[in-house]
């Protein structure tokens, strides 16, 4: 394996012990376990992973996702050939497996944002917005990105968008046409939980929260202040 996996853990001690006994089971892996305290935000734990390694690229992968390694290489060699890219990745697509036994695939949005101006870029990004959290980043870039994006929100649909355009501020992407990443879409799933709840934290929901026009003006303010 080219590269070392940091699992963030931030379970129970029966869970702990689990996880090592998996983890203990690939020894050709370079399999890393960093503990993290169970209300540790989501944005400081991957960062601290980011930060662990000395690796020039970083790539977050959910537990419960499917990413292809052989995209992940090619994401990898055109970053290694572009210094003015920060950020790469292929085609990603969610699916769903029916009770009778059929799949759904729906793909997502990915475009790439190639403006030298980054003003230009940063804009053209908000107007069309396409998630870059799963893509292949700069590590130090990924880290800076998303440390900045907490000190300025926590919730979880301001810190993406904001984290996706202090990226984005910082250099170009690039959206590969190969396949890339594959969500499941989990009806258990956390996301999933929120929007059923109708939570206010999430999307659709989010605009009908009491806080929304302070949220949207700290957004605002946080990306100016970057830019």
């Amino acid at each position: 394996m080219r590269w070392p996996i940091i699992v963030t853990d931030h379970s129970g001690s029966s869970e702990q012990i689990a996880l090592e006994s998996i983890a203990a089971q690939f020894k050709e892996l370079d399999v890393r376990i960093l503990r993290h305290e169970p209300d540790a935000h989501f944005l400081d734990r991957i960062v601290d992973c980011a930060r662990a390694v000395a690796t020039d690229y970083v790539v977050l992968h959910a537990d419960d996702d499917f990413m292809l390694p052989q995209a992940m290489e090619e994401c990898i060699d055109f970053l290694d050939q572009h210094a003015d890219y920060v950020v790469c990745k292929g085609r990603m697509a969610a699916f769903h497996a029916t009770a009778g036994g059929s799949v759904n695939v729906h793909p997502h949005e990915g475009r790439s944002r190639e403006e030298d101006d980054p003003t230009t870029r940063v804009l053209r990004h908000i107007a069309s917005f396409s998630p870059t959290l799963y893509a292949i980043h700069r590590r130090q870039i990924f880290a800076d990105s998303y440390a900045r994006a907490l000190k300025g929100t926590e919730n979880v649909i301001f810190w993406q968008y904001l984290a996706s355009c202090i990226t984005v501020l910082r250099g170009k992407i690039k959206t590969l046409e190969n396949p890339y990443y594959l969500r499941l879409d989990n009806d258990r799933g956390w996301r999933s939980q929120l929007v059923a709840a109708r939570d206010k934290t999430h999307w659709p929901y989010l605009l009908l929260a009491d806080d929304f026009s302070a949220q949207l003006t700290r957004f605002i303010s946080c990306l100016s202040e970057a830019m």
